[in-house]
C-alpha cells in the first residue's frame, strides 16, 4: 500500500500559474503506484483545478503486479472524458510529462469531488487524503464578520448611489426651469406692446 506524503511546492506545471493562491499537493513515496502525485489549486477568480500525474509504471503489468494494469488506465481515462464532457469540466493533458489537469469553475464543485471518486477507483491509496482533498474543493463558507463587511460595504454603495443621484437631479431642474422661463418671457413681451400701441392710439383719435 502506498504511503502520500504532503509534498513541496517546487512542480513547474503549478508555479507557473500567476492566479493561484491556494494550493495543496501529495507525493507518493512508495512503489508502484499508479498515480504518482495529486494536487488541488484554488485560484483567485474561483476556478479549481485537480492536477495528478500517472506514474512511469503505471501501466507495466509486471511493475503493477496484476495483468489488467493497462486496462484499469485506459478505462480510468474514458471514464474520465464521459465525466469531462457531461459535466462541462475542461480537461488538459500533457502527454510528455503524463500531466493532467481537470478545471471546473465556480459551482461545478461536485463534479470535481466525482473526479476524485474516479481516481480514488483508479489508486484506492487517494483514501488515506481522500477527506483532505474533498475539504480542500468544498467552497468556503464566509464568516460573521465578512457576512457584516459586506453589508456595510453595500450599504455604502447605496447611500453614495442615491447621493450622486440626487445632485445629478438637483443639476438638471434648474436649467429646464430657467429655460421655460426664458421662453415665456420673450413670448409674452411683445404682445404687451401691441396692446399699449392700440391703447395710445385710440385715445388720440377720441382727442
Amino acid at each position: 500500500m502506498s504511503i502520500w506524503k504532503e509534498g513541496q511546492f517546487n512542480s513547474d506545471y503549478i508555479l507557473h500559474h500567476k492566479s493561484i493562491v491556494g494550493q495543496i499537493k501529495y507525493e507518493c513515496e512508495v512503489e508502484p503506484a499508479r498515480l504518482d502525485e495529486v494536487s488541488i489549486e484554488r485560484h483567485d477568480n474561483g476556478d479549481i483545478c485537480i492536477v495528478f500525474t500517472t506514474h512511469p509504471y503505471a501501466t507495466d503489468d509486471t511493475k503493477q503486479g496484476s495483468v489488467h494494469a493497462r486496462l484499469a488506465y485506459n478505462s480510468f481515462f474514458t471514464e474520465l472524458q464521459r465525466l469531462v464532457v457531461r459535466s462541462g469540466l475542461e480537461f488538459v493533458t500533457t502527454n510528455l510529462e503524463e500531466v493532467h489537469r481537470v478545471r471546473g469553475r465556480r459551482g461545478q464543485e461536485r463534479a470535481l469531488i466525482q473526479v476524485l471518486v474516479l481516481l480514488e477507483g483508479y489508486d484506492n491509496t487517494l483514501e488515506e487524503i481522500s477527506k483532505v482533498l474533498r475539504n480542500y474543493i468544498a467552497p468556503e463558507q464566509p464568516s460573521l464578520e465578512d457576512l457584516n463587511d459586506a453589508v456595510v460595504l453595500q450599504t455604502e454603495r447605496l447611500e453614495l448611489l442615491k447621493q450622486v443621484l440626487a445632485e445629478e437631479a438637483g443639476l438638471k431642474r434648474p436649467r429646464k426651469t430657467t429655460k421655460a422661463s426664458r421662453f415665456t418671457q420673450t413670448a409674452a413681451a411683445p404682445k404687451k406692446r401691441r396692446k399699449t400701441s392700440t391703447t395710445t392710439k385710440s385715445r388720440k383719435r377720441r382727442a
